[in-house]
């Protein structure tokens, strides 16, 4: 289904706000992602320096949450589908799309240890910190497969989900094949 041939006098304004804050949450967790991968690769210029990346990079993972918020209550809202409130927090649960739904579920549930372990860092072995933060990437990519799979708006999410690839997939390999020698993260591996 495309946005040219809906019927807008049928469609309801959570089912919009659903799939919206879905796809704006997407596009952040992606923006998030790759900037997180350029913080830990120690990429950084003059006008663009680390301390302003690791900010960016935390605003944004915050946003995405925020946004995912909405999104995770709209399908709970949607009269149109039927996810309950246990479906959002424990995978493979709802009757809609259950595998589709459950790979979301199962984002959602590692975007919300990522940002809790980000909040405790300080107070959390640094290598044990490391280790989670790498499964943002599985993250993202349940997130974007939970799209492509789950939504109804296929050219919009494909067009993130391609940009998405293009903008992580190549940040993520130069970071692991050439990482940049940083004594701190040495440290917490």
């Amino acid at each position: 289904m495309t946005l040219a041939f809906i019927d807008w006098s049928q469609v309801s304004l959570v089912w919009v706000a659903e799939r919206a804050t879905g796809l704006t949450a997407l596009a952040l967790l992606t923006l998030s992602t790759f900037l997180g991968t350029v913080v830990s690769a120690g990429w950084s210029s003059r006008r663009f320096p680390e301390v302003r990346a690791v900010s960016l990079h935390r605003n944004i993972a915050l946003l995405t949450l925020a946004f995912l918020v909405v999104h995770v209550f709209g399908a709970i809202a949607d009269q149109y589908v039927e996810v309950p409130l246990s479906s959002a927090l424990i995978p493979f649960t709802s009757t809609y799309k259950t595998v589709w739904v459950g790979l979301g579920t199962l984002a959602f549930d590692l975007l919300l240890a990522l940002l809790i372990t980000s909040v405790l860092r300080d107070r959390i072995n640094a290598g044990l910190w490391r280790l989670i933060h790498d499964f943002t990437y599985v993250c993202w990519g349940l997130a974007t497969v939970h799209a492509l799979a789950a939504g109804f708006e296929r050219g919009l999410t494909f067009t993130i989900a391609v940009a998405g690839i293009l903008l992580v997939v190549p940040t993520t390999i130069m970071r692991y094949v050439r990482p940049h020698e940083r004594p701190e993260l040495e440290k917490a591996r």
